[in-house]
């Protein structure tokens, strides 16, 4: 939780900033947000993000982009609850 909140907050310094990336992609962190409001969990664990019953590998981007996409939206992640 602790490493969320601090990129969290440097992509909130980001933004403020007018980097590019950070201003297209502005809501990035809101499914995350709204998983953890709901009583989702989050966590790291051998290189591995870990939210509720979904893993994100994150040294094979090759692997994730073969992935089917998670429905994040709001309805997908009343899902989770």
């Amino acid at each position: 939780m602790k490493w969320t909140c601090e990129a969290y907050l440097e992509w909130l310094y980001l933004m403020d900033s007018g980097n590019d990336a950070a201003e297209k992609f502005h809501d990035v962190y809101e499914p995350l947000i709204l998983l953890i409001e709901r009583g989702g969990t989050i966590r790291r664990q051998h290189g591995d993000i870990i939210a509720d019953r979904h893993a994100f590998p994150l040294a094979n981007a090759d692997y994730m982009a073969k992935q089917e996409a998670i429905d994040i939206s709001d309805e997908g992640l009343k899902k989770w609850e």
